[in-house]
């Protein structure tokens, strides 16, 4: 909570399209804490409050629900930004594939980075991985083709 009071002091800072890597470090560390401690509705509110919804707190934000296996803040996170229309980037997209939990919804996620014109390193690793995870030559083979 003492975190989230201090966001309306760091918005200002953090009010830009290229942050530095210690401004995303903060972010990063603010985002697991929330995570770690089920508080991403709030979280959210509070982003949404001091103008913090942009393309580079999205990625951080569905990188840490992905990698901490939170699938309904991943849902939460990624509605918010559809609502808001925030372009996802490729390291969204990724984090995406990363929390997929089925071969269809990694194949889905993928043409959407296809579609968005986000296919790069990570979105690729990413996708290796569902078709590993899952076993899925079908998404492989979609991988193959892109």
């Amino acid at each position: 909570d003492a975190a989230l009071a201090r966001l309306p002091a760091l918005a200002a800072a953090w009010k830009t399209v290229s942050p530095s890597t210690a401004q995303t470090l903060l972010f990063q560390q603010i985002t697991r804490l929330v995570v770690d401690k089920s508080m991403m509705s709030t979280f959210l509110d509070h982003l949404l409050r001091n103008g913090l919804v942009m393309p580079w707190t999205v990625e951080v934000l569905l990188a840490q629900c992905a990698g901490a296996g939170d699938v309904q803040a991943t849902e939460h996170v990624c509605t918010l930004a559809s609502e808001k229309k925030v372009e996802l980037t490729g390291g969204a997209h990724a984090a995406l594939l990363q929390a997929s939990t089925e071969a269809w919804g990694a194949g889905a996620r993928l043409r959407a980075a296809a579609q968005a014109d986000r296919l790069g390193k990570d979105v690729f690793l990413a996708a290796l991985d569902c078709a590993s995870r899952f076993a899925d030559s079908t998404l492989a083979q979609e991988i193959l083709e892109l």
